[in-house]
């Protein structure tokens, strides 16, 4: 009898197994429960984005993605760059309660500051922890929050 976790992993996809048997030529068989391989995917739950979300986070965001691809044409993870990914982690922070004029705030300062320019490239990073253990996010509400030491900021 198998484990509840054997399973067979074929490309992008994954077959939990049913049972094992020896055949006539002495090989160990896996027999697949009787069910569609499932697609493997990330761990984390999908977050679904509202319908409804507040238009000046929704400009925010386009803007940011805009200007990154203007500034670091090159740059394959700006070239690249996904509204939906972008809004998922932006959402993030609304969700944890967050105001938008904080995180549109934030995101500004991200935007022009020479320090961030070059270290928040894609808002997918906004959640990411820095050296410090505080997120890219917390640092920009700290820079937020003392604007005369936005334009010669070095992460704490």
């Amino acid at each position: 009898m198998p484990n509840r976790k054997d399973y067979i992993k074929i490309g992008n996809y994954r077959l939990d197994i049913d049972y094992y048997y020896i055949n006539k030529d002495n090989r160990l068989c896996a027999v697949g429960k009787d069910e569609e391989p499932k697609e493997i995917t990330r761990n984390n739950p999908e977050l679904n984005l509202p319908e409804d979300l507040p238009e000046t986070i929704v400009n925010t965001v386009n803007k940011f993605i805009t200007v990154r691809k203007q500034q670091y044409p090159n740059i394959p993870s700006v070239k690249n760059a996904n509204f939906t990914a972008s809004m998922k982690e932006v959402y993030k922070l609304l969700k944890q309660g967050y105001k938008e004029d904080l995180v549109c705030g934030a995101i500004e300062v991200a935007l022009y500051n020479d320090f961030w320019k070059k270290n928040l490239l894609v808002l997918t990073q906004l959640n990411s922890k820095c050296k410090s253990g505080l997120t890219k996010f917390e640092h920009l509400l700290i820079l937020l929050k003392r604007p005369e030491k936005i334009d010669d900021y070095e992460e704490l």
